[in-house]
């Protein structure tokens, strides 16, 4: 996926991404030196193993909150 950054405002960039959609960024996840008109390029995955350490502290917890009862 690609955006250009369109703009920034103060610590917020303004990205436009392909079929017109806009987001907003935090100007400090920008790579260093960024600027108005940059073409960016983003990478989505999934994360396997974040979320089975996700599911297993959340079934901790659960366990834990059974046991208070």
């Amino acid at each position: 996926m690609e955006g250009v950054i369109d703009r920034i405002e103060g610590k917020i960039a303004i990205i436009e991404l392909k079929g017109s959609f806009m987001m907003e960024l935090p100007k400090k996840f920008l790579p260093k030196g960024a600027v108005e008109g940059d073409v960016l390029k983003f990478t989505i995955e999934i994360d396997k193993e974040a979320k089975k350490k996700r599911i297993s502290k959340i079934s901790e917890l659960q366990k834990k909150l059974l046991k208070r009862k």
